[in-house]
């Protein structure tokens, strides 16, 4: 744009700001109406458990949130700036012995980026019984999924992106199987300060049935900001979720980074689409060249404590 008057500069910048928020809008207007396209039975529930040892200590207030792989999870727009390629692997010492995996893998593209995820939720074994109560074989459960991601920048400030995935849900012998999508939108309205960004996630037909009953998908529509205070090393983020047959709840996340070695985070859950209580999770991160070690705790209720640790490396 060499030669051109200051005015006309700011005028176009300005235009391309407007566009991008003008496509957001319609985004999360599209986000809305879906909200109240029917409920049901949800399957594949544990699509609900925040991945990421940093996201989960934010209480999962991630939306608005980009530049990582694990940010496809919460917002597929998210990995649409990423710079190097990334890989996390995630375990999770979940409820009543049971155990939460996840692996992805990002790089960045052409305008954009891919991802690739694996999602595995082991509950163990059972003890088998017959109609009579009597002992018969063991038998296993677990659910998984995989999904691939895409997103683009479109300017500085906008970009869009999507997920397919299939998700299957196993029973002993039986099993349980759907396909499902996401779609998001990130915008940096103001950079290096303010970010906001939509959600639509889980959005597909009815699983098939272990039994006779299909059950939906556990979709869920989200909007979040993500703002850094001008040079400043914390990072604040906010969430509004409205997940299918619950009620909706905020998610509130915080991060205190020093000297970029070390990072200090806490979230919190407000409201009934988490039993109605107010829900806590802390962690920290430490990074060391180009890899990464995050951990997050979190309490619930008096079922358990649930730790999470990811690893990652960009490269």
């Amino acid at each position: 744009m060499a030669g051109l008057p200051k005015q006309n500069i700011y005028m176009m910048s300005f235009k391309k700001a407007a566009c991008g928020l003008r496509m957001a809008a319609i985004f999360v207007c599209l986000l809305v109406l879906n909200v109240f396209a029917g409920v049901g039975t949800t399957g594949a529930e544990f699509l609900k458990v925040n991945v990421g040892g940093r996201a989960s200590a934010f209480g999962g207030a991630y939306t608005a949130v980009s530049g990582d792989v694990v940010s496809a999870q919460y917002n597929p727009a998210g990995i649409a700036k990423m710079e190097k390629r990334e890989l996390v692997f995630m375990h999770n010492e979940w409820l009543v012995d049971t155990r939460y995996e996840f692996l992805s893998f990002g790089m960045p593209v052409r305008n954009g980026a891919v991802a690739l995820s694996i999602r595995y939720f082991d509950m163990g074994s059972f003890t088998g019984r017959d109609t009579l109560g009597q002992r018969t074989n063991d038998f296993k459960a677990n659910d998984q999924a995989v999904s691939l991601s895409y997103a683009a920048s479109f300017n500085d400030i906008l970009s869009l992106g999507f997920s397919v995935m299939y998700v299957e849900q196993t029973i002993d012998s039986r099993s349980s199987n759907g396909i499902a999508a996401d779609l998001g939108v990130n915008a940096e309205v103001i950079p290096g300060f303010l970010s906001l960004g939509a959600s639509a996630m889980n959005l597909g037909p009815k699983m098939s049935a272990f039994e006779n009953e299909k059950m939906d998908l556990p979709k869920s529509y989200n909007i979040g900001f993500a703002m850094t205070p001008s040079e400043s090393s914390v990072l604040l983020t906010g969430d509004l979720s409205v997940p299918q047959n619950e009620d909706p709840y905020i998610a509130l996340g915080m991060e205190y980074d020093v000297l970029g070695l070390i990072a200090v985070r806490g979230g919190a859950n407000i409201g009934s689409g988490r039993e109605g209580e107010l829900s806590w999770c802390m962690g920290m991160g430490l990074n060391i060249w180009n890899y990464s070690l995050d951990y997050s705790f979190e309490p619930i209720g008096e079922l358990d404590n649930t730790h999470r640790v990811s690893m990652s490396v960009k490269f």
